[in-house]
């Protein structure tokens, strides 16, 4: 990882530290609380309603026992009697649930909410030991590579022009796309980074098709154009394997050839597209025609050639072609003339 993304994991390391830290505290505070106030508050509330309870239920007995009294002297109805009984038993049931409360909050309430603030308490206070670590971790990892800096600095062995490096060096992968090379990028073992660009020996790296590499030899001459700067080369070497291009679903296969180019020109940089010529065949004394002149007829080539009593299709034999003129092996004579647009007339 670069510096700046272990910067950026030290900064989110230390802020989990900060707010476990503040969880930490936060449970103590809440343990404090309740054992020193929730848990007091609700016991001095059990304890006020249980005197309470028993002042009702001391009166409830009190007016039971005048009830009786007057009731054996013939005051009132036995109905007295029972009902103020009735109002003791609710009082006595009152007192026993104020101190059932009680004890259910001494005994398990609140022992059991203690527990629960506790282990908040403990987890919280885990989390903040074991982000320190982490925090100690991230910091190691920061201070190797702020050290590691200096020691990533790659210098040239000789002058030159740095290039990003594209393309597998090795033949088998052709065919695989190349890494990408950009600040932050991940980078493997023995990957190449970065090319040194030998200006003095400058190379054209030309992509030829399938169906006209076998047309190319070691040491054919070409002729070079960059920047409106034209150079002679002869070419050096052609791949044994091909690459494949795609233009969308149709892949095609082509063969890189490279160029080696006679002298030097400071505009030339690593890149730049260059227009090649190849010489294929020198022949002297030959005739030719423009390239459309020469249609297809009956699956053979034609030409339309005028004659004294009009023009007539004839079947010719073609040489080779610079793609502009088209040798002529048969077919036509020097001197005759020959229509330059045969796919116009009638019938074709």
């Amino acid at each position: 990882r670069g510096i700046a993304t272990q910067k950026r994991a030290l900064a989110q390391a230390e802020a989990a530290v900060v707010q476990a830290n503040k969880e930490a505290q936060a449970a103590k505070r809440a343990i404090d609380a309740y054992r020193e106030g929730t848990f007091v508050q609700e016991g001095l509330r059990y304890e006020r309603d249980i005197l309470l309870a028993k002042k009702r239920f001391t009166a409830a007995q009190h007016s039971l026992l005048q009830t009786e009294m007057a009731h054996r002297r013939g005051f009132g109805a036995r109905v007295h009697v029972e009902a103020q009984e009735f109002v003791v038993e609710a009082a006595r049931s009152n007192l026993e649930s104020a101190r059932h409360k009680k004890e259910v909050l001494e005994e398990y309430t609140g022992p059991k909410t203690l527990e629960e603030l506790e282990s908040k308490s403990v987890a919280a206070r885990a989390r903040f030991e074991a982000g320190e670590v982490i925090v100690g971790r991230e910091q190691v990892r920061l201070k190797r590579l702020e050290d590691e800096l200096p020691q990533c600095e790659i210098r040239a062995s000789r002058d030159g022009m740095v290039v990003y490096a594209g393309g597998a060096t090795d033949p088998r992968q052709a065919n695989q796309p190349a890494p990408q090379i950009y600040p932050g990028a991940k980078a493997r073992a023995h990957q190449t980074l970065l090319r040194l660009a030998d200006l003095d020996q400058l190379q054209i790296r030309m992509a030829v098709p399938e169906k006209q590499v076998g047309r190319l030899r070691h040491g054919q001459r070409v002729y070079v154009e960059v920047l409106g700067q034209g150079r002679q080369g002869e070419i050096v070497s052609i791949d044994d394997r091909p690459r494949m291009t795609s233009i969308a679903d149709v892949s095609f296969a082509h063969y890189d050839v490279g160029i080696a180019v006679e002298g030097s020109d400071d505009r030339w940089k690593p890149g730049m597209t260059a227009e090649v010529d190849v010489l294929i065949e020198r022949k002297k004394n030959v005739l030719t025609v423009p390239v459309v002149c020469v249609i297809k007829y009956d699956g053979a080539p034609h030409v339309r050639v005028q004659t004294l009593v009009g023009s007539v299709l004839r079947e010719v034999v073609l040489g080779i072609t610079n793609d502009i003129v088209v040798e002529i092996v048969d077919g036509v004579a020097a001197g005759e003339r020959v229509l330059l647009n045969p796919a116009a007339e009638v019938g074709l």
